[in-house]
């Protein structure tokens, strides 16, 4: 049985239920009955029917007498819920990517060059330059084939950036955070010595 999903994209946050008691007797927009209905309402989670008006929940109930509608939809005992805005962001990750450098897209020496430089010129001197995540939109457009159609993916260099970068220690990972690449003003601070800068379990 095909299932019918119905979404209020009329509600932002939770329900809003009309106060007035004149709303409830006038004729709906829209009736939902016989269903299994939630309504985020700790204090009344369950309904079986739900009447809207205007673009607003305008009353629910379980059993009784439901209002005349206009349209009516009979759920047939299936579960109907709120829309749901899914805010899915890794804020500490986006707040990195936005204050620092987002290397997201960068596959290539000069797009490399081009974000830490742009970077330089809008963070203030002694900065730490960190993150980056480079190299993501390449593997998730590769996908999982694997095996030897994998092509081979771009490694950075210190060399790149140490000489606009004299004064920007910078410390930068893969997406996968398996690899990271410092500059030699990072290299120096952590005592580190890297020919390449590149940082993947022993130097």
């Amino acid at each position: 049985m095909k299932i019918l999903k119905i979404i209020f994209g009329v509600l932002a946050v939770g329900l809003s239920v009309s106060c007035n008691p004149t709303e409830t007797m006038e004729e709906a927009d829209l009736l939902l009955k016989n269903g299994k209905i939630w309504t985020g309402d700790p204090s009344n989670p369950w309904v079986n029917w739900i009447s809207i008006k205007n673009g607003k929940i305008a009353d629910l109930g379980n059993g009784g007498t439901a209002p005349a509608s206009k349209e009516i939809i009979d759920l047939e005992g299936r579960l109907t819920l709120p829309g749901f805005n899914d805010s899915h962001v890794h804020f500490a990750s986006a707040g990195q990517l936005l204050l620092g450098i987002n290397l997201l897209d960068v596959n290539n020496d000069a797009l490399f060059i081009q974000k830490v430089k742009e970077t330089t010129q809008r963070l203030p001197k002694n900065s730490w330059i960190t993150s980056g995540s480079w190299g993501a939109y390449e593997a998730w457009g590769l996908g999982s084939v694997g095996g030897d159609t994998r092509k081979e993916t771009w490694i950075p260099s210190r060399s790149l950036i140490d000489s606009i970068t004299t004064d920007y220690p910078v410390l930068v990972v893969r997406y996968d955070r398996k690899m990271g690449l410092a500059n030699a003003l990072a290299l120096d601070y952590l005592g580190i010595d890297s020919e390449s800068g590149i940082l993947q379990g022993g130097c």
